[in-house]
């Protein structure tokens, strides 16, 4: 009995430890980093913008389109490969700087709120790299390119763009874009919808902490 006790003191001893010196002086953040801020904005602006242009352009029917209408067409599809190539330059400096941020911890919320908010995320972090991949990929092995506003990306030789394996290529990356072109559709208004819901039903205000403008929390 005095030997059980001797070594719950020694595990006591040994568990105390640990919690001391493993603590951290460092306070935990209640916001995002300025940077994960800054481009978190320009990456919603960019969201935004290929979203409502893709949107609009889609709607249009060249073939019962008047002239005009499909110069408006070309007008926004113009802009959205170039919001989309903007996209596509950023995926590589967006993950560094959020492997480098430290993440403030979830707004007070239920289980299924927490998951529900993880895989939103999760999902919106996917198409942030598969829409621009799939976008560059289709107009670079299509041979024409990406427009990038006033610039223009090239694509690969027109004579091996017009070849089986490089239309293969085309046809799976155009495909991929569209099928999660619908998915993105939803995914938008319940991202903005639950940062809208926890402002409105709790107080909560999320965008605070993305705010790249607000210094502090």
């Amino acid at each position: 009995m005095l030997r059980l006790r001797r070594f719950q003191n020694y595990v006591s001893q040994i568990v105390y430890s640990k919690k001391r010196f493993s603590t951290s002086t460092t306070p935990e953040p209640v916001s995002y980093s300025r940077n994960l801020k800054i481009i978190h904005a320009i990456q919603a602006f960019a969201f935004c913008a290929i979203t409502f242009s893709g949107y609009k352009a889609s709607r249009i029917d060249p073939k019962k389109a008047s002239k005009e209408e499909i110069q408006t067409k070309k007008t926004l599809m113009h802009l959205h490969k170039s919001f989309g190539l903007l996209m596509f330059t950023l995926i590589v400096p967006r993950l560094a700087i959020r492997l480098a941020s430290q993440i403030p911890a979830h707004l007070p919320a239920s289980t299924f709120e927490v998951v529900a908010s993880k895989v939103a995320h999760l999902s919106l972090n996917a198409m942030i790299v598969i829409m621009p991949v799939t976008g560059v990929g289709m107009g670079y092995y299509s041979g024409w390119g990406v427009p990038f506003f006033k610039w223009q990306m090239p694509g690969i030789a027109k004579a091996k763009a017009d070849t089986e394996k490089m239309k293969n290529r085309t046809g799976f990356f155009y495909k991929t874009h569209k099928f999660f072109a619908q998915i993105l559709e939803f995914l938008i208004p319940i991202h903005v919808g639950g940062a809208a819901f926890q402002y409105f039903a709790r107080g909560q205000n999320s965008f605070r902490r993305m705010n790249p403008f607000r210094k502090g929390a």
